[in-house]
Protein backbone atom coordinates (compact mmCIF):
# COMPACT_ATOMS: atom_id res chain seq x y z
CA UNK A 1 0.00 0.00 0.00
CA UNK A 2 1.69 3.50 -0.88
CA UNK A 3 0.38 6.24 1.52
CA UNK A 4 1.73 9.54 1.09
CA UNK A 5 4.53 10.74 3.18
CA UNK A 6 2.35 12.61 5.49
CA UNK A 7 0.03 9.96 5.78
CA UNK A 8 2.78 7.54 6.69
CA UNK A 9 4.01 9.48 9.32
CA UNK A 10 1.11 9.79 10.91
CA UNK A 11 0.50 5.81 11.21
CA UNK A 12 4.21 5.68 12.33
CA UNK A 13 3.74 8.22 15.08
CA UNK A 14 0.46 6.60 16.30
CA UNK A 15 2.04 3.11 16.02
CA UNK A 16 4.83 4.40 17.74
CA UNK A 17 3.50 4.34 21.05
CA UNK A 18 1.03 1.81 22.94
CA UNK A 19 -1.44 1.78 20.23
CA UNK A 20 -3.42 -0.82 20.91
CA UNK A 21 -4.48 0.31 24.38
CA UNK A 22 -6.86 2.76 23.85
CA UNK A 23 -5.48 5.43 25.82
CA UNK A 24 -6.53 8.60 25.08
CA UNK A 25 -3.20 9.98 23.77
CA UNK A 26 -3.20 6.63 21.69
CA UNK A 27 -6.80 7.28 20.51
CA UNK A 28 -5.40 11.00 19.79
CA UNK A 29 -2.65 9.65 17.56
CA UNK A 30 -5.32 7.44 15.69
CA UNK A 31 -7.80 9.95 15.30
CA UNK A 32 -4.79 12.13 13.89
CA UNK A 33 -4.02 9.58 10.95
CA UNK A 34 -7.30 8.98 10.30
CA UNK A 35 -7.96 12.91 9.58
CA UNK A 36 -4.49 12.89 6.98
CA UNK A 37 -5.30 9.53 5.28
CA UNK A 38 -8.80 11.36 4.79
CA UNK A 39 -6.51 14.71 4.07
CA UNK A 40 -4.29 12.63 1.62
CA UNK A 41 -6.40 9.73 0.31
CA UNK A 42 -10.45 10.07 0.86
CA UNK A 43 -13.06 8.32 2.52
CA UNK A 44 -12.09 5.21 0.62
CA UNK A 45 -9.34 2.53 2.22
CA UNK A 46 -7.54 -0.37 0.83
CA UNK A 47 -8.56 -2.64 3.58
CA UNK A 48 -6.48 -5.53 2.84
CA UNK A 49 -3.52 -3.22 1.55
CA UNK A 50 -3.61 -1.21 5.49
CA UNK A 51 -3.99 -4.30 7.12
CA UNK A 52 -1.17 -5.83 5.88
CA UNK A 53 0.84 -2.95 6.42
CA UNK A 54 -0.33 -1.98 9.93
CA UNK A 55 0.44 -5.75 11.04
CA UNK A 56 4.11 -5.67 9.38
CA UNK A 57 4.97 -2.12 10.96
CA UNK A 58 3.55 -3.48 14.81
CA UNK A 59 4.51 -7.39 14.62
CA UNK A 60 8.37 -6.64 16.01
CA UNK A 61 7.00 -5.07 18.98
CA UNK A 62 3.26 -6.77 19.57
CA UNK A 63 3.69 -10.26 21.33
CA UNK A 64 0.86 -11.82 20.01
CA UNK A 65 -1.11 -11.74 16.24
CA UNK A 66 -2.67 -8.28 16.34
CA UNK A 67 -5.17 -8.83 13.63
CA UNK A 68 -8.53 -8.73 15.68
CA UNK A 69 -7.06 -5.40 17.07
CA UNK A 70 -6.60 -4.11 13.75
CA UNK A 71 -9.77 -4.96 12.50
CA UNK A 72 -11.16 -3.24 15.23
CA UNK A 73 -9.42 0.08 14.25
CA UNK A 74 -10.30 -0.31 10.95
CA UNK A 75 -14.03 -0.52 11.29
CA UNK A 76 -13.56 2.62 13.15
CA UNK A 77 -11.88 4.01 10.85
CA UNK A 78 -14.90 3.35 8.12
CA UNK A 79 -17.13 4.69 10.76
CA UNK A 80 -15.37 8.08 11.06
CA UNK A 81 -15.08 8.19 7.30
CA UNK A 82 -19.36 7.12 7.15
CA UNK A 83 -19.44 10.34 9.51
CA UNK A 84 -17.76 12.50 7.22
CA UNK A 85 -19.44 11.65 3.97
CA UNK A 86 -22.94 11.55 5.93
CA UNK A 87 -22.14 15.22 7.16
CA UNK A 88 -20.30 16.86 4.24
CA UNK A 89 -16.81 17.52 6.65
Amino acid sequence: MNLSPSCMSSLRRWLAGHWHTNHPTDMDMFYKFVDQYIADHGCSVNERGLRHLIATLVKPDYPVEPTELISKKIILMYEIMDFIRVTGR
